[in-house]
């Protein structure tokens, strides 16, 4: 062997464990891959969905709402204080007496109030926000299940997507295959160059399909992707679910037994009932304002002003001596006589800050009572309002038990209908498979033209494909009125 043949098969050789090589790391790379199951979409989703967390802080502020009602009931307790300077005409606080000067004061004061009796109002509004915390969570569980039968949705149509896409995978190999028998029937004469190029415009149109398919599947998986808050760079596969083939024969629950079961476990129901208990509570909150309300309050107050900047703390006397008159002596010299007379003089001290606080120090207890005559018709329009709301309530839990009726009901009809057209395609299947069968052995012996067989091969494509809905649709129906019958979605 030469040496150019040598490095000829050496160049091939490294060339073949290069493939081999890259083949092994790319087949690494897809399964070292993480797939996503259809329960694990719908835990990361329920996690980091939007919609969801709305829904769990509606559920935190109709606690925080109910908390706050709780602790109504509790006295209240504030505090007062004010600096302040007048001028000009004034009252002094301590003598009430008018001064014409500028004033400085301070006033303090801490007062708390109860309310002993407010109509009843307390205690509905307690009512009230209780049914509004739990239907708030009842609709919490309401947008999860939404959240997951439209995951569930689109998991099954990727599913679907990723079926038929194998199919037209098929199709194409199997026109390939015949083009390649046909290329050696026209390079023996026994067919006309036309059927190879006739099956060559047929593979591109297979090409253009499988090409269709894949778009679509990608935009499924971006659907997914979005719906899930996946970012787009990082990798994102889903694990196909298996199924069974459906039975021969359908067992199901009837409607009414879904019906009942479905009322005591779908959350819009509870929803819906929770809202009615709200609306007939505000009914009695409005009513509760033609009741008089007695609240009992209490305080303490004390002032402290410059107008007073001595107090008095006593008295004391002082003698004073005093001229009274004179007498004269014998040398006609005038003499004073005095007398002593008592003075009393107060005795004023500092009157500090503090010691004004002291003194100044009063006290207050009261009791409040208010009976409303005439509000101008006010409180008898929100009574109607609340009337008609809680009519309002009603009608939606009637409506929205309704509507679960005929969901159940067209639920179970879906099943039926779909499990009867799963059966219809099967059998067409494998009659459209034995006439394929059969048209591809006479075309090939030259008996049919070329068209008969693409005829067959789409008929075949079609009726593979809609088995293959039927399947899927067959089990998705199915996981849904078991949805309604309390079970949970998994595939």
């Amino acid at each position: 062997m030469c040496s150019k043949c040598k490095i000829f098969h050496f160049y091939e050789k490294l060339l073949l464990i290069s493939k081999l090589f890259a083949g092994c790391f790319f087949s690494f790379c897809v399964f070292a891959q993480e797939k996503w199951t259809l329960q694990a979409c719908v835990e990361y989703a329920l996690q980091r969905n939007i919609s969801i967390q709305l829904a769990e802080i509606d559920v935190q502020q109709a606690e925080n709402q109910l908390k706050q009602s709780y602790y109504e009931k509790m006295p209240d307790i504030n505090g007062r204080a004010s600096h302040a300077y007048n001028w000009g005409r004034s009252i002094d606080p301590f003598t009430n007496q008018f001064l014409n000067r500028r004033i400085q004061s301070n006033n303090f004061s801490i007062s708390s109030t109860i309310a002993l009796f407010n109509g009843f109002r307390l205690h509905y509004t307690i009512q009230q926000n209780r049914a509004n915390v739990q239907s708030s969570r009842y609709a919490l569980q309401k947008a999860k299940n939404e959240l997951s039968l439209s995951i569930a949705t689109l998991f099954l149509q990727i599913a679907l997507q990723e079926k038929q896409l194998q199919n037209l995978r098929n199709q194409k190999q199997i026109t390939e295959n015949q083009l390649i028998r046909t290329q050696s029937l026209v390079r023996s004469g026994s067919l006309p160059i036309v059927h190879e190029t006739e099956l060559r415009a047929q593979l591109a149109i297979d090409e253009t399909n499988l090409v269709n398919a894949e778009n679509n599947l990608e935009l499924s998986l971006l659907e997914l992707r979005q719906l899930l808050h996946i970012p787009f760079h990082d990798p994102f596969a889903i694990e196909l679910p298996t199924f069974p083939e459906p039975p021969e024969q359908l067992t199901i629950q009837t409607p009414k037994e879904i019906y009942e079961v479905a009322v005591r476990e779908m959350p819009e129901i509870h929803s819906a009932e929770w809202q009615k208990k709200s609306a007939y509570a505000s009914v009695h909150i409005s009513k509760a304002a033609f009741l008089p309300t007695l609240s009992f309050s209490a305080g303490l107050f004390t002032l402290y002003s410059s107008a007073q900047k001595q107090k008095l703390t006593g008295f004391s006397t002082v003698t004073n001596r005093e001229i009274i008159g004179y007498f004269f002596d014998s040398n006609q010299t005038p003499i004073p006589v005095f007398q002593d007379r008592a003075i009393t003089l107060p005795i004023l001290e500092p009157f500090t800050f503090f010691d004004q606080l002291d003194q100044s120090l009063r006290r207050s207890l009261s009791f409040d009572l208010t009976i409303p005559i005439f509000t101008r018709y006010r409180n008898r329009a929100n009574v109607v309002a609340a009337q008609l709301r809680a009519k309002q309530a009603d009608l939606n839990e009637q409506q929205v038990r309704l509507q679960l009726q005929q969901k159940i009901e067209r639920a179970y009809c879906d099943v039926k209908l779909a499990h009867k057209t799963y059966h219809s395609n099967r059998m067409r299947v494998e009659a459209t498979k034995q006439n394929f069968q059969m048209i591809t052995n006479r075309y090939e012996a030259g008996a049919l033209p070329l068209v008969e067989w693409q005829n067959a091969r789409i008929n075949l494509l079609n009726a593979e494909n809609q088995l293959l809905q039927a399947e899927f649709d067959f089990w998705f129906k199915m996981k849904i009125l078991d949805f309604y019958a309390g079970k949970s979605i998994v595939f």
